[in-house]
């Protein structure tokens, strides 16, 4: 059983909108993943997730746009102590894009991804820090057919973790 309800309201001048949707979410009978030891499938009655999500967009002038999104999600295994793995209560993002000419774009995202519990068979239960990871692009039209396009993921090299032992990639050009 799911309901969510949402407002969104675009801006008058047209430059840009905003989206607030809050959402609940009921589940009976969830086939869940329990690292153990030993690991195995457990089924929990009845999981409750409720939260808020957010999201808009601005163009500041014709050459520079802001974006961005946060969710805060809250996560309960009715009648037990245990927490549902790889549900961080907050994430948010946002993107700065810059058009220097017809030919030019640039961009700037941002992530932000809230502390998770987690779980495997070497570690039992564990906590995820939180982490912040940023990513830069540009593009250039060569031609009307041709376009050159770059980026670096992670700029900033942040060390974090996906999942217990699973190290997130570290800075990358393409």
């Amino acid at each position: 059983r799911s309901f969510d309800v949402g407002v969104t309201k675009y801006f008058e001048d047209a430059r840009g909108w905003i989206d607030v949707t809050a959402f609940y979410n009921q589940f009976f009978d969830l086939i869940d993943f329990d690292a153990g030891p030993p690991p195995r499938l457990v089924n929990r009655s009845e999981v409750v997730t409720y939260g808020v999500e957010a999201s808009g967009e601005i163009d500041l002038t014709d050459r520079l746009g802001l974006s961005a999104f946060f969710t805060w999600l809250e996560a309960d295994i009715l009648g037990s102590p245990d927490e549902l793995r790889s549900r961080p209560r907050w994430q948010a993002g946002g993107r700065a894009a810059y058009k220097a000419s017809a030919e030019a774009r640039f961009a700037l995202n941002a992530l932000y991804v809230g502390a998770r519990s987690d779980s495997s068979i070497p570690t039992g239960d564990v906590t995820l820090d939180d982490y912040i990871r940023f990513d830069a692009s540009a593009s250039w039209r060569i031609t009307e057919r041709a376009e050159l396009r770059g980026s670096v993921t992670n700029v900033l090299d942040t060390k974090y973790e996906d999942a217990v032992g699973f190290r997130g990639d570290g800075i990358g050009a393409y």
